[in-house]
């Protein structure tokens, strides 16, 4: 049953890739497989950004030779740092370059919004210091988003990880303290928050998409799988 549906391809910006290929397994359908290829981000420098962004053009390139059917290419400020006037723009590019379908992380979330109609948006980011998402930020209040709050998860992208309980609390905090917000942003697909997603939206009657969350719905439809998968917030069951 390997690939026997889809083959996803991920250029995966960070150095060790753990999480996201876990979550990606559990939400999936049979018959859909990752190929996945991780780049230099370790501490997150100009210059890490800078040298990933070109390992995820090459990995891309080998990707289509390879056959897969989509490639998502992974990390928003790998994609910001990657040259092109907008990410929309790098996509457009790589796909002719590649003649795959051709999205990015960064795409994937901005649809997820979109089709879910959020408007009052409260964010969880990775690391200690929420702003080094600001890019992000600014993505969304270009799609219309009113941003209510950005946290950081106070835990660095490798370490000690955190758990699922943790970011289940990070979650409950920052929707008890935003009461308006209709949607909860996870910004990271390698921490884990996957597994939380329909408690919280459960819980707080609200919309959440996780980084992970979207890649996966965006690649799965842009194959053409139509499958509406429970158990990971109305994106999946419903769009």
């Amino acid at each position: 049953m390997y690939g026997t549906r889809a083959r996803i391809g991920y250029t995966c910006p960070v150095f060790l890739a753990e999480i996201f290929p876990y979550d990606f397994y559990k939400m999936v359908p049979e018959g859909v497989t990752l190929v996945t290829a991780t780049a230099s981000v370790w501490q997150g420098t100009p210059e890490e950004l800078r040298q990933s962004a070109a390992q995820a053009l090459g990995a891309a390139r080998e990707m289509a030779r390879a056959g897969v059917d989509v490639i998502v290419l992974g990390g928003v400020p790998v994609n910001l740092a990657s040259g092109y006037a907008s990410v929309e723009e790098l996509a457009r590019a790589v796909q002719e370059d590649c003649d795959v379908p051709v999205t990015a992380s960064l795409l994937c979330q901005n649809h997820a919004l979109e089709a879910l109609g959020a408007k009052q948006v409260v964010v969880l980011s990775p690391g200690a210091a929420a702003g080094r998402n600001a890019g992000h930020v600014e993505e969304m209040r270009r799609l219309g988003c009113t941003v209510l709050d950005v946290r950081g998860t106070g835990s660095a992208m490798y370490g000690k990880p955190l758990a699922a309980e943790d970011t289940l609390e990070l979650g409950r905090a920052i929707l008890r303290d935003n009461p308006d917000a209709d949607t909860l942003h996870c910004s990271s697909p390698h921490w884990p928050m996957a597994a939380n997603i329909e408690a919280l939206e459960q819980e707080f009657g609200v919309n959440v998409v996780t980084a992970g969350q979207a890649i996966v719905w965006e690649a799965l439809r842009a194959c053409g799988i139509q499958d509406r998968i429970s158990g990971y917030g109305r994106l999946l069951r419903e769009f």
